[in-house]
């Protein structure tokens, strides 16, 4: 039944993909792609920590991150060559998922800058900074037969993004700053934010892999533009979670049930703790929620947390169970606050 929802979808627009049940691949596609992006740079080989770098020390480090996406599941294609000004380009990069069906990344070019091209193996550097640029990034998903594949991969340009990247890890505080990530899309959408989280370890390889446990994100600046990006990326996720209903084979009864689902969500809504999520930021929840699945605005957020939030705070379900009810759940949100505002139409 949710396959119709898709059906007759725009391909080249988003990661759906044409007469195929969409998947959720796209955010675990993307997590272990930066995991394994991060890790790679962590463990460049002794080549790329000479200072000016070459056409073959580029080429090393793109060995590495070959075989480090690899071991993720990910399969890495491009060609490397050293900038003038000390950095490394990649161009022609694919990234393949390698499950059925699932979509192949693209991006044009993809430099990166910045002293973790030195990264000391040894744990010796008392810092690092990196800045990584790339365009003409997309999602396409091969099909197996020739004149799809080709239709696939020219429409995707339609939808093509632009990243940049700006990050410093401080190794005196094991403090990550991430100053400027800006994803702009096809269109008014955009993302754009700047975090800091602590207890971060990135002097070692090793150090690196485990860093994820004790992370814990203290601030976060983030705007959402929003106009077609949430149905593009987001709702064949979002779609996914709601089970096959016997009693929704059409489209106006599967339209009924997700008007029920925002319902439940609306009373989650109301239920946060007031000490995290403030009336006017529960407010802009609600009317956000009552826009999908078609919002049309800008999504501003403000967090802040002293003691940080990250995966040690779920620590306490281990013993408790998965929380059942917004009751269960407020203590995750102990000493955050999150500041937001819904602002319809806003394309600044």
């Amino acid at each position: 039944m949710i396959y119709k929802v898709f059906a007759g979808c725009t391909c080249g627009a988003g990661p759906a993909v044409c007469g195929t049940r969409p998947k959720p691949v796209i955010a675990s596609f993307l997590a272990r792609a930066l995991t394994g992006f991060w890790l790679g740079m962590a463990a460049l080989p002794g080549a790329a920590q000479q200072a000016g770098l070459s056409d073959a020390a580029c080429a090393a480090t793109l060995k590495d991150l070959v075989q480090v996406l690899h071991s993720n599941q990910l399969d890495l294609k491009a060609t490397a060559r050293s900038l003038k000004d000390g950095g490394c380009a990649f161009e022609a990069v694919e990234i393949a998922g390698g499950a059925r069906n699932a979509p192949t990344f693209y991006a044009d070019t993809v430099t990166i800058h910045g002293s973790i091209l030195a990264w000391d193996r040894k744990g010796q550097m008392p810092s690092s900074d990196m800045l990584v640029e790339a365009t003409g990034m997309r999602f396409a998903n091969k099909m197996g037969d020739a004149r799809l594949d080709y239709m696939l991969a020219a429409q995707s340009r339609v939808g093509a993004m632009a990243l940049e990247l700006r990050a410093a890890w401080d190794r005196s505080t094991s403090e990550v700053e991430i100053s400027r990530v800006d994803l702009t899309f096809a269109g008014d959408s955009r993302i754009l934010f700047t975090a800091r989280a602590k207890n971060i370890d990135l002097s070692t390889p090793g150090a690196a892999q485990m860093a994820i446990m004790g992370a814990a994100l203290t601030e976060l600046d983030l705007e959402i533009r929003s106009f077609g990006l949430f149905e593009q990326f987001l709702l064949p996720v979002l779609v996914m979670m709601i089970p096959d209903m016997e009693d929704a084979d059409s489209e106006a009864e599967f339209a009924a049930l997700v008007s029920e689902k925002k319902l439940e969500l609306r009373r989650a809504i109301n239920q946060l703790p007031d000490a995290a999520f403030p009336a006017p930021s529960r407010a802009a929840l609600a009317a956000l929620l009552s826009d999908l699945p078609g919002p049309r605005g800008k999504l501003v957020v403000k967090f802040r947390s002293a003691s940080g939030f990250g995966a040690a705070r779920f620590a306490r379900f281990a013993l408790t169970g998965l929380p059942q009810t917004m009751k269960e759940l407020a203590p995750l949100f102990d000493g955050t606050r999150f500041d937001i505002d819904w602002r319809r139409g806003d394309r600044s």
